[in-house]
């Protein structure tokens, strides 16, 4: 099954085992109801996950174990998606869970092998992107990081 409206660390990767954790709390040895619309390509189940009426995919959202993920909000009613947004937005504010790291790496960033083991540094740049903030990565790569926390890199001159 895939939680949709979400993605959560890979198991791998920093905060994977504790948004693990996060889930197994919420649901373990639960009764739960899954409100689903589709299969994805791996022919899993893509849905909600429901408990006594409250979503437990935005409750990993709330506590900073998800991120909510833009790329399928088309996917997602009007009201949900505002939801989620809002409950990323103040996750990020607060600082909870993998939020309370300074440079979280998103899981779609994390797969595609984007991450970087030094800290980058913000250069004196104008952001292509319009995020509002440029880095120059390790390795030279320049990198715009967006509000969702993804990053958009650019070429090397």
């Amino acid at each position: 099954m895939r939680l949709a409206g979400i993605d959560a660390p890979e198991s791998k990767q920093p905060f994977g085992a504790k948004a693990k954790r996060a889930l197994s709390s919420r649901v373990g040895g639960k009764t739960l109801t899954v409100d689903w619309h589709k299969r994805d390509r791996y022919d899993r189940l893509v849905g909600k996950l429901m408990f006594d009426g409250a979503d437990v995919n935005l409750a990993l959202v709330r506590a900073g174990y998800a991120w909510w993920y833009r790329e399928y909000a088309g996917e997602q009613s009007p009201s949900d998606r505002r939801l989620y947004e809002a409950a990323e937005k103040a996750a990020r504010r607060d600082g909870v869970g993998l939020w309370s790291d300074p440079r979280p790496i998103a899981p779609w960033d994390w797969r595609d092998g984007r991450t970087t083991a030094v800290p980058a540094k913000p250069s004196s740049g104008a952001c292509p992107c319009d995020s509002g903030r440029t880095c120059t990565g390790p390795r030279g790569g320049i990198y715009c990081v967006r509000e969702s926390g993804s990053k958009r890199y650019f070429p090397r001159d």
